[in-house]
């Protein structure tokens, strides 16, 4: 697969989805927190060299995917939070 440039990664979703919120939340607490936004990009990176195709690209980030939303939606009262293991 080639990519040209600009290319890009869109997302569409139903009125009233809770996953922009959450995408917002993701990316606000990279934007805050360095030490896990070099840990995704480094992830991200290892996962991509390994040639993996976009589902298991995606899997494989999973993990700290949630790792990362355990973190922030705990932190943030104004989001209602049951946290669970993984």
């Amino acid at each position: 697969m080639t990519f040209s440039d600009p290319n890009s990664n869109v997302h569409v979703f139903s009125p009233g989805a809770i996953e922009p919120m959450r995408h917002r939340v993701f990316r606000d607490w990279l934007v805050a927190h360095q030490e896990d936004r070099a840990a995704y990009a480094d992830l991200k990176l290892g996962v991509a060299r390994q040639g993996f195709g976009l589902g298991d690209y995606n899997g494989s980030k999973a993990g700290f995917v949630y790792d990362i939303y355990e973190k922030a939606f705990s932190r943030d009262a104004s989001h209602r939070h049951d946290p669970h293991t993984r």
